[in-house]
């Protein structure tokens, strides 16, 4: 068995953060981590997935439930598309910042992508000015610009607590004698829960979030 490999994914994020808001304290590590967060998130939700129905072999409720939750996701994830697609490419912040270069277009286009095929959360971490880098340092109009964002993560509870509720579920179910679904539902808990709490702290910006200060 290998524990938890999701959850010490999840533990060098935060180094990561950490080591990016101490080197720069512009660096909003909230958004940072709920981007990358949200990656290990999908994958550890996918990977319990295929764990459960190998040992099933079977479509039974708790697939049913897995397929469901996947649903939204990638709901979420087309409604991301289709932000960032229109909604942002008519602010004219972020299309002067989209438009500043090679790496700009680079960074947006594969966010873009892994937005849609993975998770939507990863597009928040263009504002999250991770290590100063300019590619993670794109602007808005205006703070407000960031409503639809804000609202995609708050619907985003509804599956991410649903996957947290299923892997509760699948944990106890094999309590009895813990084995690797039984590490990768703890994998689901522990990254669901976290990310939630980033998600509200991500939604927390001041009126002069995009002012960098010194220092």
């Amino acid at each position: 068995m290998f524990p938890v490999p999701f959850t010490i994914g999840g533990v060098v994020v935060a180094i990561l953060c950490g080591v990016s808001k101490f080197n720069s304290p512009n660096t909003f590590a909230s958004a940072a981590a709920y981007s990358l967060l949200g990656l290990l998130e999908w994958g550890a939700l996918g990977t319990l997935s295929l764990l459960y129905y190998l040992d099933v072999q079977k479509l039974d409720i708790v697939m049913y439930a897995i397929f469901g939750i996947a649903g939204a996701i990638y709901l979420l994830n087309i409604a991301t598309l289709l932000a960032m697609l229109i909604i942002y490419r008519r602010d004219k912040h972020f299309e002067a910042w989209l438009q500043c270069g090679h790496r700009t277009k680079a960074s947006y286009s594969v966010t873009v992508v892994l937005s849609t095929l993975c998770s939507h959360k990863i597009a928040n971490i263009l504002f999250s000015r991770l290590f100063a880098l300019f590619v993670f340092r794109a602007q808005l109009d205006t703070v407000k610009g960031f409503f639809t964002l804000h609202l995609i993560s708050f619907l985003s509870f509804v599956p991410s607590l649903s996957a947290v509720g299923l892997a509760s579920y699948i944990c106890y179910n094999n309590m009895a004698s813990p084995n690797q679904i039984f590490l990768q539902g703890l994998d689901v808990i522990v990254l669901g829960v976290v990310n939630s709490v980033m998600a509200i702290s991500n939604s927390q910006k001041s009126d002069d979030f995009f002012e960098e200060k010194e220092g």
